[in-house]
């Protein structure tokens, strides 16, 4: 999930450049890791992991990813609660 998050970083980071200019503050999102250090990772992971392992991470990825879903809801739900509340 790192690794991954970090390559989603570099995308909203260009994206943020594209839209607000090059001197846009990105450094949050924009890992200096290339992709040749990705490759090495997938390799690493390859010759380190039985493919029985590698199912039970990506799994336990799709778990977190689930649950950070469900809490982006839940807050999205009680935002729009407490701003409807608010109009009252």
């Amino acid at each position: 999930m790192l690794e991954g998050s970090r390559q989603g970083g570099q995308v909203i980071a260009r994206q943020v450049r594209r839209a607000l200019g090059t001197t846009a503050p990105v450094s949050f999102f924009d890992s200096p890791q290339s992709e040749a250090h990705w490759q090495r990772f997938l390799t690493f992971l390859d010759s380190h992991c039985l493919p029985e392992e590698s199912l039970v991470a990506v799994t336990a990825a799709q778990h977190a990813f689930d649950d950070y879903l469900t809490a982006l809801n839940e807050a999205g739900e009680t935002r729009s609660a407490r701003h409807s509340t608010s109009e009252s």
